[in-house]
């Protein structure tokens, strides 16, 4: 029977560190990206008559251009958000997680009806599936086109080729000769156009290595350059706000960061 509807949890979504490391424009099209995986088969995967879905498809169902679903979606891949099979379908870790939960449930429903119409009514109503004794039941089966495993370790950077913690990123930069970040870098560009002022981006980059050098060590992405881009252009670590001529001030977080930056420097 098909799902009319999937379960979503506000308080997860907002302290999902790798999402809110995204743009408000990749989120947005993430929870699109769910939405179509609930139409799809196998449920919780983008896919079309079998196969991958392409950016092209995705980006017609969502109302983007190719470009823009590309660059959205690579930022989610980076970020660790969505997950992908070996012929890269991305598909949603926990939609399938509760579908396979789901199925159990189902299975669990048609073995209580051996015990009569309550078992049977139990087993529908979301119920303790009957346990086999020395039986493990496999995960749901993968799509087709995949010979591998699809369900994920609970850590999204496990295996991601590329991925390096923030210490180990600014080592190789450096020991390259570059800056952390470059004057060319688009931070700067996007800073410029939205009047945020520089020695806010300053704060925001010492609090942004402090977070993942002291608070999260064992993060891992690909393009840390990215990762504080997007951090400063979702202000997801909240150390300033606008009022309502525009003008940016601190919030108590950032006058907390700022007062910590000094007192280290």
């Amino acid at each position: 029977m098909k799902r009319p509807a999937f379960q979503f949890y506000p308080a997860d979504w907002r302290k999902d560190m790798a999402l809110q490391s995204c743009s408000v424009a990749a989120r947005g099209l993430w929870m699109d990206m769910l939405c179509i995986a609930h139409e799809c088969e196998p449920y919780g995967y983008l896919t079309v008559n079998g196969k991958a879905m392409s950016a092209a498809q995705i980006g017609r169902h969502t109302g983007l251009t190719e470009r823009e679903c590309q660059r959205l979606i690579a930022e989610l891949d980076d970020a660790g958000v969505s997950s992908r099979t070996a012929d890269g379908t991305i598909y949603s870790r926990r939609m399938v997680r509760d579908e396979d939960l789901r199925q159990r449930r189902a299975a669990g429903g048609k073995g209580g009806s051996e015990h009569g119409a309550k078992g049977a009514e139990h087993g529908h109503k979301g119920g303790r599936p009957k346990k086999e004794r020395g039986v493990t039941k496999p995960p749901l089966d993968p799509p087709p086109s995949s010979s591998t495993s699809v369900v994920d370790t609970p850590n999204p950077q496990r295996g991601r080729t590329g991925a390096v913690s923030i210490k180990d990123w600014a080592e190789a930069v450096k020991a390259r000769g570059e800056k952390l970040i470059p004057e060319g870098d688009p931070v700067f560009a996007y800073a410029e156009r939205v009047g945020l002022p520089s020695e806010f981006l300053d704060l925001a980059w010492l609090a942004f290595r402090r977070r993942y050098i002291v608070q999260h060590p064992a993060k891992r992405y690909t393009d840390w350059r990215r990762v504080f881009r997007n951090c400063v252009e979702g202000n997801w670590l909240k150390l300033w706000y606008a009022d309502q001529h525009g003008a940016y001030a601190l919030t108590t977080v950032g006058i907390q960061a700022q007062r910590a930056a000094q007192e280290a420097a």
